[in-house]
């Protein structure tokens, strides 16, 4: 068994798009493995609706969801002292540290603070690495031959930001900053995931939605998204993807 960890997660029945003569050799199951923080709702969510807006009435198209578990309070809890505590860590950083800038230097920025912050309180960036969704992906194949992960495309169809908070710190291969904005969004994970017959994938989720002058808190929101893989074998490609769903990132 071949794992790979990224940065997570859908109801649409996967699809399988490729070369006629390939369309049949991957298929897809997947699903929510980060059960502790996040959970799948039985009924979805319909189109015109988030965790910040019911309309239990709505006639909209619907999407498989996964939802931050915010009732519990073992999980709710230490999230949000967390939060709080970058928050302080940001006042006292900021203090000797330049202002963000933009661009490039934005980043650099970020990855400045979140050293500070991995630094002073390494149970907060444990503690919020546990959180953060995540969701698995088996990939099994009806030929021998092998297949290579060369990228994983994920199309941002619609954000809407919640009040909250949530923080991103990159940590592995795979970790996915997602973008707010309505797109596609190429990602070439390293080292590749290689298989025969059968492999997976798991993808932690995190948000780019940055407020940089609050200590680069990321508000949580929802986002719909769709997740395609791109496999290379025997010279040819195939690809997999979720189709369209939601999560609370």
């Amino acid at each position: 068994m071949s794992r790979s960890w990224l940065a997570i997660l859908g109801f649409a029945a996967v699809s399988c798009i490729a070369d006629a003569s390939l369309a049949q050799k991957v298929e897809m199951k997947w699903g929510l493995e980060n059960t502790w923080s996040y959970y799948e709702p039985a009924q979805g969510r319909a189109e015109d609706e988030d965790a910040a807006t019911h309309r239990s009435k709505s006639t909209a198209r619907r999407y498989r969801t996964f939802a931050f578990t915010e009732g519990k309070s073992e999980v709710r809890e230490p999230f949000l002292a967390c939060i709080n505590g970058i928050m302080g860590l940001w006042d006292k950083y900021r203090r000797s540290a330049p202002a963000p800038g933009a661009g490039a230097d934005a980043d650099f920025a970020r990855d400045q603070f979140r050293a500070f912050v991995t630094r002073e309180d390494p149970k907060c960036i444990g503690q919020l690495n546990r959180t953060a969704p995540r969701l698995y992906f088996d990939f099994t194949a009806d030929t021998p031959e092998q297949f290579v992960l060369e990228r994983v495309e994920v199309t941002t169809l619609s954000f809407s930001e919640y009040k909250g908070g949530g923080f991103a710190e990159k940590e592995a291969w795979y970790d996915i900053l997602l973008s707010h904005r309505k797109g596609v969004k190429p990602y070439f994970p390293e080292p590749r995931l290689v298989f025969k017959e059968y492999g997976r994938v798991t993808l932690r989720l995190w948000s780019d939605n940055f407020y940089p002058n609050v200590g680069w808190i990321t508000p949580m929101g929802e986002y719909t998204i769709d997740i395609r893989f791109v496999f290379s074998t025997a010279g040819k490609t195939v690809t997999v993807s979720t189709g369209p769903f939601k999560i609370d990132v």
